[in-house]
């Protein structure tokens, strides 16, 4: 059992994702490390079209979500 609340666990999540937001090379890291964590290509897929769907929900991807996305599918090996 781990000794971090699900509520601890969660606000350190946002906070790493936040500070990885700042600088691209952290980024790129975070992502890469999410990939990893998530395993095997078919689970990396899925992942990224979830975030595709998310993505794409208001009808389009502005110039950012593009770049995003590009990055999560690069940092995923699936690109």
């Amino acid at each position: 059992r781990s000794v971090t609340t699900l509520g601890d666990f969660f606000s350190q999540s946002v906070a790493r994702a936040r500070e990885a937001l700042d600088d691209p090379a952290a980024s790129e890291r975070y992502l890469r490390d999410i990939g990893q964590r998530l395993g095997d290509e078919e689970v990396r897929r899925k992942a990224v079209a979830a975030c595709e769907q998310m993505l794409t929900s208001d009808g389009k991807m502005t110039r950012e979500e593009v770049a995003h996305f590009r990055a999560v599918s690069k940092a995923f090996g699936l690109r």
